[in-house]
């Protein structure tokens, strides 16, 4: 590893932590004792008031909630992992697959820690916090984001697809808001968490992206006789 890419790895791993610690103080203050959990109430109420009175909007977002449902989340993440086989970056694909599934067994975990219950207009009896379909939406759109950056090279397309991926995370965690089934401090300690989460994992898809790039240089030089690949790999390598 190199001094560079050290500093990196410290860097994500640094920004990963605090991210967590500020996920770690939100959770610990839901309890309804602090001005959290008052905003919580007061915003829950006036999006309840706006819904009721503009039921084309819940239906709208009633749709792009789906975004992140378990099966749709499953879906996506199948269809990338197997578009990254296809090109051949076979580290990525795993990586991508274990991060994305992860995240939703960590969220599972986190919301039987937390135990903190529904809304109580939600009709639902699981646990609130974080928000499931807000913490897969965002790491999987956000990871997407990542890797489009890294593999489209006009600039202006590169911007829109950042852009798209990252207003539809924010739209399914506002969904779960508008919809009556979270907190506000759900839906923002969900993105909190997933933007720790996606920070944590990029040094080990950038590891993949060197290996995946090494090893499509020795493919491209394997019909050379033995002296020239030789010459090859000590300047590549």
């Amino acid at each position: 590893m190199s001094a560079e890419q050290r500093r990196r790895l410290i860097s994500f791993v640094g920004l990963a932590l605090f991210f967590f610690c500020a996920f770690a103080i939100i959770g610990h203050n839901i309890d309804g004792k602090h001005f959290l959990s008052r905003l919580d109430q007061q915003l829950l109420k006036s999006l309840n008031h706006h819904r009721f009175f503009a039921p084309a909007l819940g239906s709208f977002f009633a749709v792009i909630t789906e975004l992140g449902s378990r099966w749709i989340i499953l879906a996506v993440t199948i269809v990338v992992a197997v578009v990254l086989v296809v090109r051949r970056a076979y580290w990525q694909a795993g990586i991508w697959f274990i991060c994305v599934t992860a995240a939703m067994l960590a969220n599972v975990m986190l919301k039987t820690y937390f135990s903190r219950p529904r809304p109580p207009q939600s009709g639902l009896d699981s646990w609130s916090f974080p928000s499931g379909h807000t913490t897969a939406a965002g790491v999987m759109f956000g990871l997407l984001a990542f890797l489009l950056a890294g593999k489209v090279s006009k600039l202006s397309l590169r911007l829109i697809a950042v852009a798209v991926l990252t207003a539809l995370a924010f739209l399914v965690a506002f969904s779960r808001m508008y919809l009556g089934v979270h907190y506000f401090s759900d839906v923002v300690g969900s993105l909190i968490f997933s933007t720790g989460w996606i920070l944590l994992w990029i040094p080990l898809f950038e590891w993949a992206d060197r290996r995946n790039t090494s090893a499509t240089k020795e493919r491209s030089f394997t019909h050379w006789p033995e002296e020239y690949r030789s010459r090859a790999r000590h300047r590549i390598f």
